[in-house]
This record gives C-alpha cells, structure tokens and sequence, in this order.
C-alpha cells in the first residue's frame, strides 16, 4: 500500500517535472542560438567598423596629399 503512494506520488512529480524540464531545455538551446546570432551580428559590426575607419584613414591621406602639394605649388611660385 505505501510503494502504491509512493509510486502515484512520484508520478505526480514526474508529470509535472518533466514539462518544466523540457521548457528549460528548449529555453537554454534557444539561448544559445541567440547567444551564436549576437556573436555573428557583434563580428559583422566589427568588420564594418574596421572597414570605415579604414577608409577615413584613405580619404585622410588623400586630403593631406591634395593640401601638402598644393602647398608646395605654393612655394614655388613664391621661389621664383
């Protein structure tokens, strides 16, 4: 008669157990889904960041080069 409660009552736990333990897991794979996304997103920015400065940097050059020989026209013409 006890093992025939104990029995009903660990079928109760595990009913209402297994549910939550299955919602948990789901929710932990679909953590780390997100997690793998965010990281993919996260080196996606990065690359574009990169990519940005990258260009400034030419452009910066560029517009130093146009400014340092129109300088040295500059002087040039003051030399002759």
């Amino acid at each position: 008669m006890a093992e025939a409660i104990v029995g009903d009552v660990a079928k109760g736990i595990l009913s209402r157990l297994i549910p939550l333990l299955t919602e948990q897991i789901s929710l932990a794979w679909g953590f780390k889904e997100k997690l793998t996304q965010l990281r993919e997103s996260v080196e996606m920015i990065q690359a574009v960041l990169a990519d940005a400065e990258s260009r400034q940097v030419r452009e910066e050059q560029w517009r130093l080069q146009e400014i340092f020989s129109g300088c040295s026209s500059i002087s040039i013409n003051y030399t002759i």
